[in-house]
């Protein structure tokens, strides 16, 4: 066994695009996030700066109010074929099968009403923050 650098767990903390603009949803967020201590790097974006330099970000985690910004609905497959390993999670007020259905027949991770139930919020982010995990820990395993 070298003196390989080890990278701890927590050097790459998963980044999260939220493209929301209500406040108390970002109050919830910023909540969920510390009590389930998910170490989520946050960007905020309106959906006027959606341009090269918020897409460049490259996030591993994209939420997306719906009322805010239904555009995203139809951009998924973009961003999906920009950042093939991106969850995007969407929130809406509505209790609209159709939009629910549409969300996810174009792949997104996760669909909640708005608001969101805390827990249900939190374990959402915590599963939807394992891809990122689990690279981070193959990335700190010395390879033989």
């Amino acid at each position: 066994m070298g003196n390989e650098p080890r990278l701890s767990p927590s050097s790459r903390r998963a980044t999260m695009l939220v493209i929301d603009g209500d406040a108390g949803l970002d109050q919830l967020l910023k909540k969920v996030i510390q009590e389930f201590d998910l170490g989520l790097t946050l960007c905020q974006a309106s959906t006027r700066d959606l341009d090269f330099a918020v897409l460049a970000s490259s996030p591993d985690i994209v939420l997306v109010n719906l009322a805010v910004s239904r555009v995203c609905l139809y951009l998924l497959p973009e961003m999906q074929q920009m950042w093939p390993d991106v969850r995007v999670i969407f929130v809406a007020e509505s209790d609209d099968v159709h939009l629910y259905a549409e969300a996810m027949q174009v792949g997104a991770y996760a669909f909640l009403p708005k608001p969101p139930e805390p827990v249900e919020f939190g374990i959402i982010l915590q599963s939807a923050t394992q891809p990122t995990r689990a690279k981070q820990r193959a990335a700190a395993t010395p390879t033989a």
